[in-house]
């Protein structure tokens, strides 16, 4: 199912000031669950499993993330309600990349947009 290509509608992160400051990791074998993180693929900016891999296995021991929706990955075609389940579509793709490659589990939350009463089957 096509999926709907958005303009990234805020500044991208900037590497060369995010590199000026690296603090010390204080407890490195406190396990840890990520409470909030995106993924997307937008015009002009990606953040995608390799740039999570990246940050989760910077030296903290994350041992689980949860995915919060960014509006990544929508629909572009079906019911308007059902489009922003190309999102959860879009992210169970990358979660079930991650197992492929074996790497940390991740506990990625799905959202489903509802605009329709509760009785609606989705």
């Amino acid at each position: 199912m096509p999926v709907e290509a958005r303009a990234y509608p805020r500044p991208l992160p900037n590497p060369e000031w995010l590199g000026k400051l690296s603090e010390e990791i204080i407890e490195p074998d406190l396990p840890i669950v990520d409470p909030h993180h995106h993924l997307w693929d937008h015009p002009g900016s990606r953040y995608l499993l390799d740039d999570i891999l990246a940050d989760v296995n910077s030296g903290h021991n994350i041992v689980a993330t949860v995915f919060i929706q960014c509006g990544s990955g929508y629909r572009t075609s079906g019911p308007e309600e059902m489009r922003p389940i190309g999102e959860s579509e879009f992210v169970r793709a990358i979660a079930e990349e991650a197992d492929r490659r074996g790497g940390k589990d991740q506990d990625l939350r799905r959202h489903r947009q509802l605009r329709r009463s509760a009785a609606t089957e989705c």
